[in-house]
């Protein structure tokens, strides 16, 4: 009998997602703040810490690969492939348009 006890995901700590919140709102790209910033502002409480490296790691891209690979313009290298980036294109296409470029436009020219 396996007796494997399951641990719960450690969570990540607030340093972690402040330096996160700036690199997500901060990354040079209008589109890619609009989409990464709400993002991880909405779950950032639910993201486990290996889902926070990853995010780290995705972020270290270039803003138009992202923006690309968050919009299904482009497929993800198996590099970068992981449930958090799942989670990006899920919420980007949960924004008020069919793939998120409408929203993101239309947030840029109101500013």
């Amino acid at each position: 009998m396996n007796s494997a006890i399951c641990m719960p995901l450690k969570p990540p700590s607030s340093k972690i997602i402040k330096q996160l919140l700036y690199r997500c709102w901060h990354r040079g790209m209008k589109e890619v703040d609009l989409i990464l910033g709400p993002f991880l502002e909405i779950h950032k409480n639910q993201l486990s810490s290996e889902e926070c490296k990853t995010l780290n790691h995705l972020l270290d891209c270039d803003d138009q690969d992202l923006l690309d690979w968050i919009l299904r313009k482009k497929a993800i290298p198996k590099l970068y492939a992981a449930d958090v980036i799942v989670k990006i294109q899920n919420f980007a296409s949960s924004l008020p348009s069919v793939s998120g470029e409408k929203f993101i436009l239309q947030e840029i020219k109101q500013q």
